[in-house]
Formats: structure tokens, sequence, C-alpha cells
């Protein structure tokens, strides 16, 4: 399925909404490996001056509009089945409908903790959760030289997860 995209300041965002999103993702119809985004308006803002954020985001496969603003915007450029595409819906979803595997790499141990407690209610979703780290906090010129995080992204290609 062909993703059209959408201007928004010096990027594009996916023209999508959540039951194409999940479409999309449960029948395996962007390619492998890849990653989808959600920026909000803020992300999208700070890329039009940070052109490796601007990179990150245009070489997503799917950039979903996370939040009102950019459906507004999408709607206004004629776009009309756009809507806001939560993470945490999407997510939710597919734990529930579809067999893909999942790693969440992120956040803080407080808010992982919580995730666990939480998802671990999906029973018997939570078994397609191949892990869940914190990842940590690194200025932005040090993405690219952070052995911490390589390691990390070694460990979670390791396991092969679909998310």
């Amino acid at each position: 399925m062909l993703i059209n995209k959408f201007p928004i300041f010096n990027v594009e965002l996916s023209d999508i909404n959540l039951e194409k999103a999940f479409t999309v993702l449960d029948k395996k119809e962007i390619p492998s490996p890849s990653y989808i985004l959600f920026p909000d308006l803020s992300v999208l803002s700070e890329a039009t001056t940070n052109p490796k954020l601007a990179e990150i985001i245009r070489n997503a496969s799917l950039a979903m509009p996370d939040g009102k603003p950019s459906e507004f915007i999408a709607k206004l450029k004629g776009y009309r089945n756009v809507s806001t595409v939560s993470g945490y819906k999407l997510i939710k979803r597919l734990l529930v409908e579809s067999d893909r595997t999942h790693y969440f790499y992120g956040s803080s141990e407080e808010k992982i903790e919580l995730m666990k407690r939480n998802l671990s209610k999906l029973d018997p979703s939570f078994n397609k959760i191949l892990g869940f780290k914190e990842a940590p906090f690194v200025e932005i010129n040090e993405i690219e030289f952070s052995s911490e995080l390589e390691s990390d992204l070694k460990e979670i290609n390791s396991l092969k997860p679909d998310f």
C-alpha cells in the first residue's frame, strides 16, 4: 500500500489515520528494517533548524501526525483522511489484534515499570513483548558516537522484534 505524504514545515508527514496505520503495520506493508515516528508540532518545528532531525523524519517509513495541529494543517492542505495517530492507541491495538512482536526502548525506568504493569493486563498480548529498556540520555551531537546506544541497538536487533 502506497502511503502519500503531505508537506509540513521542511519535512513531510504520512497521509494516514489510525485504521490505515494499523492495517499497514499489521500486514507488513512497510520495508524491513525500518522505523516509524510520531512527531508532534514541536518536533516538526525543531526540524526546521536541525538538519539531522529533518533527515530522520524524512527517512522514516511512516511519520504519523501526533496531535491536532498536524491534522488541522493536513486538512487545510486537502488531505481529508488524515487524523492524529496516537502511538499508545496504535501499539495497544497491535498488541491485542496482531501477532507482531515489540521491544520498548526509551523513557524512564518509572514509566517502563508503569507500562509493564498496564501491558501485563492485556494478557496474552504480553508474550509479544520481547523487552523493555531505558535509553541513555545523550546530547544530539553524541548520538552517532555513543557506544551504549550502539550496544543497545545490537541487543534489540538480535531479538528481531517487529516493532
